[in-house]
């Protein structure tokens, strides 16, 4: 067996097992199924951090996931939105969506949006009051 053809193996072996373990996506689905009941009007943003000045951390703009995630809370104006938030850093969870509720669109209203912190229960104190005030409901699932 030459080099290449194990490298091939051994690349093979780690994506099979790759595509039998639940990916963190379909885990924060399972997470938001059982939180809200249902899967209908489910929206999932997992915020990408590599941790502090990881390269491929920098790459990724911070405003997209405002963006994102105040599109998701914008559309609950007019439908039943059921969104959950999480990252690997609770903090910048947390600091994404502060930011996303900072959009003039997003000032009351929010009665149809569902939304489900996935972090610390120190940036969930911090954020229910100001996700509240929309008139949504805020749901918290501890890491």
């Amino acid at each position: 067996m030459t080099a290449a053809t194990t490298s091939l193996a051994i690349c093979l072996l780690l994506l099979a097992g790759c595509a039998t373990t639940p990916s963190h996506d379909a885990q924060l689905r399972a997470m938001g199924v059982q939180a809200f009941g249902t899967d209908a009007n489910l929206k999932v943003h997992d915020i990408f951090y590599g941790g502090p000045g990881d390269s491929l951390s920098d790459a990724f703009d911070a405003t997209t996931d405002v963006s994102a995630i105040a599109a998701h809370m914008k559309a609950a104006k007019s439908q039943n939105v059921d969104l959950v938030v999480s990252s690997s850093s609770s903090h910048l969870a947390a600091a994404t969506i502060l930011a996303a509720l900072r959009s003039p669109s997003l000032r009351g209203g929010l009665q149809q949006l569902r939304l489900l912190f996935v972090g610390t229960s120190e940036d969930a104190a911090r954020l229910k009051p100001k996700v509240e005030a929309t008139g949504a409901k805020f749901l918290f699932h501890e890491k």
